[in-house]
């Protein structure tokens, strides 16, 4: 009798592993399928590598969880709510990393990340359920705003100005203010839970010299609303409308922010401004582009579903920018300021 029970519940346990088996397997295919980020894929190896690590039945579900979560989130090409539980396996895979700096505290409706970069501690809030983790690997772990400072170090520039468009919870302020102590902020965000965020994260991190505008950027000053339902499918958390919401939000123009604020040159001009790039840079008789002048270098990370990329490059080359396409992002380097810059055959930036 003891035998049968025993062989019983051998089978079952069996059972559930080859189950947890088989959808590890399914989620991680799906991944594989959908994901173009070459680099999260190398940190999932490094994940199976210590796979002897932990008790089996926490590695099962970990993996299963995340590449559930994961699969879900290229596959429909938006990023999906997140829990809390993901913070976790994002921390182990930290761990995989041999990044033995970071940590998180779970909070109320919110989780506390703590990490180093460049040799300084940095701390960020992050909204539970949300995509403010994605944020967070996109800058601190992809590091892709990591070209700006090497560009700016490479000719011993020493920034003042950061203009910040589309700032979120202010995740590349911090960045920047782990390479330079004394870089003023202006940051430019719609979302009211994202600017609270911001301001939170901008505090913790002790930096004081900043101003934020709970407005949207616009080609003028004008009242719009904020769109939340991505009926048109396009990959994008919110857009700008005139047909009436129950979120009114007053825009701002970029040459407004320069008047206002006094600003000479702006060093680094971020825009992540969920396709409004295609209205800021619509090319007409009656567009004004004198404010680039003031622009050292930007970065604007252009929806390509919207056919705007050639307006905004002949803008660009207009007014005497280089063009570089680093990943997502589409850098320009405005040559009257930055006159040394120029791009070698593989499409690099070089000291000239």
């Amino acid at each position: 009798m003891d035998f049968v029970i025993c062989f019983l519940n051998l089978y079952i346990s069996l059972q559930k592993f080859l189950y947890n088996i088989i959808g590890i397997i399914k989620h991680f295919i799906q991944y594989i399928q959908y994901t173009p980020n070459r680099s999260i894929m190398i940190r999932i190896y490094k994940f199976f590598f210590f796979f002897l690590k932990y008790p089996l039945r926490y590695k099962l579900e970990l993996l299963k969880l995340y590449f559930n979560t994961a699969a879900k989130r290229v596959k429909t090409l938006q990023y999906q709510g997140i829990s809390s539980e993901f913070i976790k396996i994002n921390h182990k895979l930290h761990e995989f990393s041999n990044s033995k700096s970071f940590d998180f505290e779970i909070l109320k409706g919110e989780i506390l990340l703590s990490d180093s970069y460049n040799h300084k501690k940095l701390k960020l809030y992050v909204k539970d359920y949300s995509s403010d983790l994605f944020i967070y690997d996109r800058i601190f772990v992809e590091k892709e705003y990591e070209i700006v400072p090497k560009l700016l170090k490479s000719r011993k520039i020493k920034p003042k100005m950061m203009l910040d468009c589309g700032c979120n919870i202010a995740s590349t302020p911090i960045f920047m203010n782990m390479y330079f102590d004394n870089l003023r902020y202006i940051c430019i965000e719609p979302d009211s839970s994202n600017i609270e965020q911001a301001h939170k994260n901008l505090q913790i991190n002790n930096i004081t010299n900043y101003k934020l505008y709970h407005k949207g950027i616009w080609s003028s000053k004008q009242m719009r609303y904020i769109n939340r339902n991505a009926v048109d499918g396009l990959n994008r958390d919110y857009y700008l409308v005139d047909t009436i919401t129950d979120t009114p939000i007053e825009t701002i123009s970029i040459a407004d922010i320069i008047f206002e604020n006094e600003i000479d040159i702006i060093d680094f001009l971020k825009l992540d401004i969920e396709g409004i790039e295609e209205e800021l840079f619509k090319n007409t008789p009656e567009s004004d582009y004198r404010w680039l002048d003031q622009v050292r270098i930007l970065s604007i990370n252009i929806h390509d579903e919207l056919e705007c990329r050639e307006n905004i490059l002949k803008v660009l080359s207009d007014r005497h920018f280089e063009i570089k396409q680093e990943g997502e992002l589409t850098l320009g380097i405005n040559k009257k300021l930055c006159p040394s810059f120029i791009l070698n055959q593989e499409n690099h930036f070089i000291n000239h």
